[in-house]
Formats: C-alpha cells, structure tokens, sequence
C-alpha cells in the first residue's frame, strides 16, 4: 500500500507544480523565453535543467519537462543532467534519479537482495513483490500495469531509473507505455500521468482551463490496493520459449528494446531478445553495445566493463584545468571514458597560484589515479585574493545584490564582497527576513545600482544565489552560489585577514554591504562592512568563515586553498 501512496503523493507534486493561478500576464515574454505559472519569464535555456529558477518551480515538473531531448542523461520527470552530475554523491534530480542506486552502486550483490529476493529458484530473472512476496517475470516491471498484488513492481523506488526506448511515453513514476495509449482517456500509467489534463490539452490543442475526460470507471480502476494477505513466493510461469541468454559480468547492465528495467549479471533474457548493453557507475564499455540471444548463445562478441578513474575529481573543480591523453590522444576529460594508462595533467586555473606548475596523474587499472611523479608535492591551488588590475576600473571583488520586487522587475538592494569562488559576503540587513527565498534575490558583478527588468537588455553579468545565512555571522550574511565564480581580472575574491593591524583603509562610501578594505602591499584585504549603525568589523568573524569555506573545499574534494 505504501507504494502506491508514494505514487500518488509524487503525482499530486506534479500537478501542483503545473496548477498554478497564471497571475502574470498572458504572453509578456520575449522570444527565447520560458513562462513560468506565476507570469516571471526565465530564458528558454534554464527550463528543465535541474534547477528551479521559476520562484514557483514551475519549469522543473513533470509536464513541461517530460518530451525534453538531453544529450547526456535525463532526470525521472525529464530535466537534462549532465554526465559528471550523475551518480556524484549529490541529489541533482529533484526525483534523486541521478543518484538511482542500482545505477550507481558497485555492489553485485544489490540486486540479488532488492529485486530478486526469495524468487531464486527459476532460471529467468523475476521480482519478489515487497509486501505480498509473490513472483513475478522481471519483464512485468515498470510496464504501467500492476502486477504485484500491493503494486510494487510499479512504484517510483524500482522505475526511477528506467530507460524507455524510441516510440515509448514515460510514466512520471518511470514506467513505460506505448505513446499510443497517451490521452486516449483511459489510464495506462499506474499513477494516471498518461492522462493529466495540463498534458493532454496541450497535446490536444485545448485551452489549459479545460479538464481533461476521463470515464469514472476509469479513475476507479486506479484504487489497485486490496487486502494485502501473505502468500508464499510462488510464481507466474512464462510460455515456453527457446534457450534463454545469460548476462555474464558483475558490472554490466542490459536493457532490453521492450522493458526499461535493467538485467544484471546471472540474469537471463529471453530467446530473440536484442538488448542495448552498459556499465555501472566507474566503468567503461568495451565492445559492442548491441547484442541479440539467439537459442542460448549470444550473436556478438560480448563486451565488457572496464574500470574507469573518477571524473569528477578533475572536471568539477574550478581552480584546475585538466587535460587528458590516452594513447597519444587528446581527449575530453569531461565525456570520454578514462580508462586504465589515461593521463591528466592538471594545472591551476587563471586567477589561483601554486607553488608547482602543474601535477600529472595517470589512472590505473584498479580505476584509481596515480601521481606521477611521487617526488613533486600536491598540487594546491590558491584564489589569488585581493588583486586590483590596471585595466579594469572596478575592485574585482565588487558586486551588487537585487531584489525582485514582480515577476521580472529587480531593485538594488546591497553591496556584497566575493570572499571565495562560491561565497559572497554582506549585511543581514541587507535582506527584509530571515524567511526570504534566494530566488528572491540575485547577484550582479560591479558597482551597479540601476534597476533591471530581467526580461529586457540591461548588460548586467548576473549570478544566482544558493542559498542566503542571515545567522551564523549575524550582523554579516554568507551567500552561497549555484556556479562558482570563474576567477579572472574582472572576478575575484578579497583577501581575508584576522590581524587587527591599522593600516589607511581605501576610501570608501555610505552604501549598506559596501567593503572598506585596507592595502597591504598591493594586496587588498576586507576589514569593514558598512551597515545601517556603524561599519562592521569583519576580523571579528574571520576565523569562523575559513572554517566554513574550508569545509565546503574539503566535502568537495577541491583542490583550491583557504
């Protein structure tokens, strides 16, 4: 029964995000642009990207995102994530399916205990429903019907990481039906969403106002929870076909054209099944990736799962550059596969110093690197605080925080300093209340306190907001970003000092969150803030940010320096 709770709870996340009232106007965004519910226009390119930038999420749910083409990989509802977003360690899918555990883990054994359970006696692959244990043919899962008596085969814990193929519609659960069998007012999925009404009329060309039609016979057939009574792991024997296949190698994941849910290693497929073959997480293949059971024997030669060296590690920290080789080859580090012998040699990135050039890495056959050169210390990259340029008039470190105040329309509010590629630092009065949401607020690089319609030109580098700590520093409020700030003469971080040496401070103004920084030898270092009372002293709070910044390098893996 809980699963088909979590179905509907899911569902009804779906449909509140795509129900709300449209208060803005009817068509006020430009070309290029994304409406959101609430009438705010974001540019098209955010839509369905893993991040909410409608302050009312509207442009990450399951009906606007569901037809989505992603190049890389896609999230449950349909949002695109990008290769070295998946299986990181970090919910990126609102849904977690970037972080689905039968496609991250390393652990053979996973599926034995999760999906075959006690159903272990025949020679083909079945599921053990959760809480009615019977068995079932692994090919009944994630098809929109459910087969469980408690509709366990059918709930977004097993279906979230399924793959439909070409010609297929893909319930917001993860299930997989025929497109055929989308809107035709009868529900195929488990949880209705072949059938929603802000799908269907658009689909259909109706007017978003207009419900949808569905037979009440039909919304009944939706209520698949009797009594649940126990019964024993018999099973539903398949019809008689030739020799099945069996899928031989630990990390390796089959697909077949007509079932979305993977096979593992031990598993069998059925005779004349074609199958499109991959790795787990770390591992490449090698081989074809397309292969046909033809009596028991499979038609290609079969491939394998190769050991690949983390990515991550090298492409998603910005105080390095890498670049990768692999048999006197370029590649791209950031979507080839890094497999045994790869080199990296990493560097530091513009704007951060260190006291080598650069740091060789080599991946080894266990899928873990290996310096090099074991004599050169480790490469740490340092942001090259402080730094002022001839050719740029503004201090690097300079920016501005608006508010938004309507659906498009943002006001000044502060001045804030970059203290670290991801934080910046200003006033708690800065902000109205505690309860305000980042997305109620962005950041703009400079000295800018013009207004802006985000909707219009305005030339303004703007910069989106993580989160907003108005406490742990109080009076001083931390800001985390979403994407770093990429260092350069026009982007760059203050030094911070805890000294409380008194050297001339450069001049400064009256503007709430403006820095007052002092010189010492051509490095410029924060020492007040201005407030509403009186400038505050930022060396009172030093220690405490370094161990917040340093904690944020250090769950990251980065290699850039406090």
């Amino acid at each position: 029964m809980f699963q088909v709770v979590r179905i509907c709870l899911v569902l009804l996340c779906l449909k509140y995000g795509n129900s709300y009232a449209n208060t803005g106007q009817e068509s006020g965004c430009f070309e290029g642009q994304f409406q959101c519910k609430n009438g705010q226009c974001i540019t098209d390119s955010l839509k369905c990207d893993t991040f909410m930038d409608c302050a009312d999420g509207s442009d990450e749910t399951f009906v606007e995102c569901y037809d989505i083409k992603c190049n890389e990989h896609r999230c449950s509802y349909g949002a695109c994530v990008k290769s070295s977003k998946w299986c990181d360690g970090k919910k990126d899918c609102w849904d977690n399916t970037d972080e689905y555990e039968f496609d991250c883990t390393n652990d053979p054994g996973l599926f034995d205990r999760k999906i075959r359970g006690k159903c272990t006696e025949k020679t083909y692959t079945q599921f053990q429903c959760r809480e009615s244990e019977e068995c079932i043919p692994h090919s009944k899962m994630c098809d929109g019907v459910g087969d469980c008596l408690d509709n366990s085969d059918e709930n977004i814990e097993v279906c979230v990481g399924s793959i439909c193929p070409p010609g297929s519609f893909r319930c917001a659960y993860g299930a997989c039906i025929s497109k055929m069998a989308v809107c035709n007012h009868r529900i195929d999925c488990l949880d209705g969403s072949d059938e929603l009404s802000d799908l269907c009329n658009e689909m259909s060309n109706k007017t978003s106002t207009e419900d949808w039609y569905i037979p009440s016979w039909e919304i009944s057939t939706t209520d698949k929870s009797p009594h649940l009574t126990a019964v024993s792991t018999s099973t539903v024997q398949p019809p008689e076909f030739k020799k099945s296949c069996t899928v031989i190698g630990a990390q390796l994941r089959l697909r077949t054209l007509y079932n979305g849910m993977p096979y593992f290693n031990g598993g069998t497929v059925s005779h004349q099944t074609t199958v499109r073959l991959s790795c787990s997480q770390k591992y490449a293949l090698q081989g074809s990736d397309v292969n046909t059971c033809d009596n028991g024997d499979w038609k290609a030669p079969w491939a394998e799962c190769v050991n690949t060296c983390d990515r991550n590690s090298i492409i998603n920290d910005p105080s390095i550059q890498a670049v990768c080789t692999s048999n006197n080859n370029t590649i791209d580090c950031a979507t080839d596969p890094l497999v045994a012998s790869t080199r990296a040699i990493i560097h530091c990135a513009k704007g951060y110093t260190s006291t080598i050039s650069n740091e060789e890495l080599k991946c080894k056959t266990n899928g873990k690197w290996s310096k090099v050169n074991t004599k050169l210390s480790k490469l740490k990259c340092k942001p090259d605080c402080g730094r002022t340029f001839d050719t740029v008039k503004e201090d690097p470190w300079l920016v501005s925080v608006f508010q938004r105040i309507s659906n498009n329309n943002y006001i000044f509010r502060c001045f804030g300093s970059i203290i670290d590629p991801f934080y910046v630092l200003t006033v708690s009065n800065c902000f109205s209340s505690s309860s305000e949401l980042p997305t109620d607020y962005t950041i703009v690089l400079g000295n800018k306190s013009v207004g802006f319609n985000a909707n219009q030109e305005h030339g303004y580098e703007v910069r989106n907001i993580a989160k907003v700590d108005l406490k742990t520093f109080k009076p001083l409020a931390i800001l985390s970003m979403i994407n770093p700030f990429i260092l350069s003469a026009k982007e760059r971080p203050i030094c911070l000092n805890d000294s409380q040496s008194s050297y001339n401070t450069k001049a400064h103004g009256n503007t709430l969150g403006e820095p007052i920084v002092e010189n010492t030898e051509q490095v410029y270092s924060l020492k007040y803030i201005v407030d509403e009372n009186s400038p505050v002293n930022t060396r009172m709070f030093t220690k405490g940010i370094k161990r917040l910044l340093l904690q944020h390098v250090l769950k990251n893996s980065y290699k850039y320096e406090i």
